[in-house]
């Protein structure tokens, strides 16, 4: 909320994620005055947030709206107007997500749905009776195993092959019993042997970072110039496509702009290779929890990550630029031939 407010900027500001309202509550305490706040509540996913929104809402004339979708549609929902600052907790926006990774004891077993809403797409255990190896190695990597692909490739052989030899799986703790015993060990980490690979099936079947890319290309788009939004994110894979979204939304910069060719500027800094009529740049650097006594934070990947919406300092449509392609990722990165290595000096 500080790093929000601290553009100065007044309007309409929007609490994407109400949760209990804590966000709101202070937004309401310090926005400027003559500021209004627009409230969204994913009302499927909590029942409960709408109802509390609602109560703010009659208590406080300033809350202009409280807006019954998820974050991910604030572009549609709020098409034609013009924004003070956005924040958004995914904490708060996926808490019910956790709420699903039930069924880790046997006492505590549910059905294999993982779906936050159980009348959108499909379930976890409907979408594994199509999945092939290398998907479900894929899904578990990215968004799970993220620093351990061969680990990934085990659980997607022993899941599918237990899948084969029993019939599809009916309830998360048979998935997670497979996968206990597929580990043999407690994860470093502390977490269930089953935890991450239970969180990637869940991001997966909820399009968890698709619906993060949405909130954040509408929250840029109805941003009034200056305007920021604050984004909490608690986990890696959500960090990086921060970074990701700010990398791509950007404007060039002068030194890279005397060094570089037109083809070459177009590959550092996509966004001039679209017309999006504004750029992003960071506004701060990443705001941490607290630390602990000892130096430590308690959540290693818990942080808020704030944007800022500028004007375009350079746009493509020039001569210099026109017709030119940006070449693909892959040959964009070259591995280069291994050095010699000559160990240290005889002794």
């Amino acid at each position: 909320v500080d790093a929000v407010l601290a553009a100065k900027c007044s309007g309409d500001f929007v609490d994407a994620t109400f949760g209990r309202g804590a966000y709101s509550e202070e937004l309401l305490r310090r926005m400027p005055p003559g500021s209004r706040l627009i409230v969204f509540v994913d009302e499927t996913a909590d029942p409960g947030g709408l109802e509390a929104a609602r109560e703010l809402q009659r208590s406080d004339d300033r809350v202009a709206a409280v807006v019954s979708r998820p974050a991910c549609e604030l572009r549609e929902a709020l098409a034609g107007r013009e924004l003070a600052g956005v924040v958004a907790d995914l904490g708060v926006a996926f808490q019910q997500g956790e709420d699903a990774l039930r069924g880790l004891s046997p006492v505590d077993d549910v059905p294999l749905d993982l779906r936050v809403d159980s009348s959108r797409g499909v379930s976890a255990a409907e979408w594994l009776r199509t999945a092939t190896v290398e998907e479900l190695a894929w899904v578990v990597h990215a968004y799970g195993e993220d620093d351990d692909p061969l680990v990934s490739l085990r659980i997607a052989e022993v899941v599918l092959d237990w899948q084969r030899r029993h019939g599809p799986y009916s309830s998360v703790y048979q998935l997670v019993e497979v996968i206990r015993k597929a580990k043999s060990t407690q994860e470093e980490r502390g977490l269930h042997p089953a935890k991450l690979t239970l969180q990637a099936l869940r991001m997966f079947v909820n399009s968890e970072l698709e619906q993060m890319e949405d909130l954040l290309a509408g929250a840029a788009e109805l941003l009034m110039p200056g305007g920021r939004v604050a984004v909490v994110t608690v986990r890696r894979v959500e960090a990086a496509l921060v970074k990701s979204f700010i990398r791509s939304h950007e404007n060039s910069h002068a030194m890279f702009e005397a060094c570089s060719s037109p083809q070459r500027l177009l590959e550092l800094y996509p966004l001039l290779q679209g017309s999006t009529p504004f750029a992003m740049q960071q506004a701060c650097e990443p705001i941490w929890p607290p630390a602990d006594g000892g130096g430590r934070r308690g959540h290693r990947s818990l942080a808020a990550h704030v944007l800022q919406r500028v004007n375009r300092t350079r746009t493509r449509a020039n001569a210099a630029t026109e017709g030119l392609k940006p070449r693909r990722e892959e040959e964009l990165f070259a591995e280069p031939r291994p050095l010699p290595f000559l160990g240290g000096s005889a002794s």
